[in-house]
């Protein structure tokens, strides 16, 4: 078939085409509209290992800080996985005092969305559509960070430990973008109208 053989094909189908594309859009219009406001809480936590002897009292060249970055950036990677369990989940709705999710443990370890920006950093995000529990189970999560940090500490060598800094927690709305999902929306069924076109076309020679 050449291109002015598909051109006649869409032409006679325009109408199922524009159908398709019309419910398609009217359908995710009205679900983004349906979707309730949700709040993004942030925290950003950033790992520091101090030197234990600092370079002026030493004897030996410490490259600046460099062994003590690079374990810092595998502690980051330690917070990240305890995030990333149902078991710190489970801690940390405890910690916040609410009540822990009644759902499999692969879903109540995927809750918390630890995101690691190397080197030695994590964001931790939640999401919720109460905007005071999404910040509190965010700030909950850090507090059972550094009780799980503090409570190494204690159990191996006191001078070797790492500090969580913090900042402030961000709260934000998430709205779903309605022009955004109409435009996928529009292209998606135009796509899906055309092969529509082409399999009505398919089975009328068949």
């Amino acid at each position: 078939m050449e291109l002015r053989d598909y051109l006649k094909i869409i032409g006679r189908s325009w109408g199922i085409i524009a159908g398709i594309t019309i419910v398609v859009m009217i359908l995710v219009g009205i679900w983004s509209v349906a979707q309730p406001l949700k709040y993004d809480a942030s925290i950003a936590v950033a790992v520091n290992k101090p030197n234990v002897v600092p370079q002026r009292g030493a004897s030996y060249f410490q490259y600046d800080k460099y062994y003590s970055i690079q374990a810092s950036s595998l502690y980051a990677d330690t917070l990240t996985a305890w995030l990333s369990s149902p078991s710190t989940a489970k801690a940390v709705f405890e910690k916040a005092g609410l009540p822990v999710p009644n759902v499999n443990l692969r879903k109540l370890g995927r809750i918390f969305k630890p995101r690691r920006l190397p080197p030695v950093s994590l964001i931790v995000t939640y999401t919720d559509v109460d905007k005071d529990k999404a910040e509190k189970l965010v700030n909950a999560s850090v507090a059972v960070l550094q009780d799980r940090a503090d409570q190494q500490r204690k159990n191996d060598d006191p001078d070797q430990y790492f500090t969580l800094l913090t900042d402030s927690t961000v709260v934000a709305e998430n709205k779903q973008d309605l022009a955004l999902n109409l435009v996928i929306a529009l292209v998606g069924g135009l796509i899906l109208g055309l092969i529509a076109a082409f399999l009505r076309e398919y089975l009328r020679k068949a």
